[in-house]
């Protein structure tokens, strides 16, 4: 895929924080609601979905973050 086209992992992150809120849970890569657990351990907050197993993280302390796209059940 293109750099162009792909999302990097910063932006999946703000999209999979917005999505946690405003989405009741939901997830932005297959869009669907009430799937996704939210997890931080000591500076790393990482958003998980239990539907097609996507995951995004950053790191407060170092400003990284990183993204695995889902899979089973994604729009993507």
């Amino acid at each position: 895929m293109p750099r162009s086209v792909e999302k990097a992992a910063a932006e999946w992150f703000a999209e999979a924080a917005r999505w946690y809120l405003e989405g009741h849970q939901g997830c932005p890569c297959c869009q669907t609601r009430h799937c996704v657990f939210r997890s931080q351990w000591d500076s790393r907050v990482e958003y998980h979905c239990t539907e097609c197993d996507f995951s995004a993280a950053r790191d407060e302390e170092t400003g990284r973050c990183s993204v695995t796209l889902g899979g089973v059940g994604s729009n993507q």
